[in-house]
């Protein structure tokens, strides 16, 4: 089959197929990454593009696919990209759960159960709609792949840019990053190691002075601060202020 008799059926096959990789490698992970700026150490730039450039091959290679498919082969595959584009894009903006704030802890999976099987029924059910349309309605599955995928492509890169253009972006390259590189690297003649001890009442250590000042002499030379004073009541948001010096005053996501 040439190319030319296939002009409709791979025109379908790239609307679904743009729908089904701009979803997966463009527009969702640009507004996903533009909703939670705070929670990323690096730009929308350091990024997307390469994103972008994954999608484009994958893009490249479904239509490549495609050309090469007989047209009773190209309706049914164009009808499985198009339904795999529909049920992403579905999945993301509307059958999406509710898996809690993702802090480290497990999922409560057991309170999904439900909502899992809808969404599977529902993948299922608009894969064998198209596939069956493929197989006895090609002209409804051509026309569908070919609006359907069209316009939720151009609704979905509309929605982008219009995000990009009204979303400031927060991301700066400057400012403190605490790592353990050198960690455990001392100079051999300049050092200055602190011990910072978490959730320790400096009562305890005036304590220990008194009673017991022989279990801290290995600490001569080293200064005791009787007279600091924590600035949260947590580790997470204390530690980085004694570090810093800067206040943590909820403007961003603490992590």
């Amino acid at each position: 089959m040439k190319i030319k008799a296939k002009k409709k059926e791979l025109m379908a096959l790239l609307c679904a197929a743009l729908l089904l990789t701009g979803t997966l490698f463009l527009f969702g992970p640009v507004n996903l990454f533009l909703g939670n700026q705070v929670d990323f150490s690096f730009s929308i730039f350091d990024c997307i593009p390469y994103v972008a450039l994954i999608g484009l091959a994958v893009l490249a290679l479904l239509m490549g696919i495609g050309c090469l498919l007989p047209k009773k082969a190209l309706y049914i595959f164009t009808a499985i990209v198009f339904a795999l584009g529909l049920g992403v894009y579905l999945q993301g903006n509307f059958l999406n759960m509710n898996y809690g704030e993702l802090d480290g802890r497990g999922v409560q999976w057991d309170t999904l159960v439900t909502q899992g099987i809808v969404n599977t029924a529902i993948w299922a059910g608009i894969l064998a709609i198209a596939v069956i349309l493929s197989l006895i309605k090609r002209e409804w599955l051509r026309l569908g792949a070919t609006a359907g995928g069209a316009f939720l492509t151009v609704v979905q890169l509309l929605t982008m840019v219009i995000t990009l253009v009204t979303t400031p972006l927060t991301y700066q390259a400057e400012g403190f990053i605490v790592t353990d590189d050198d960690a455990m690297t001392l100079s051999s003649n300049q050092n200055t190691v602190i011990f910072l001890i978490d959730a320790c009442d400096t009562g305890y250590i005036q304590q220990i002075l008194e009673e017991h000042p022989e279990e801290l002499s290995e600490m001569e030379g080293f200064t005791y601060y009787t007279d600091f004073t924590g600035s949260y009541s947590k580790t997470k948001m204390s530690l980085p202020y004694i570090l810093t010096g800067k206040w943590y005053e909820n403007k961003q996501t603490m992590r």
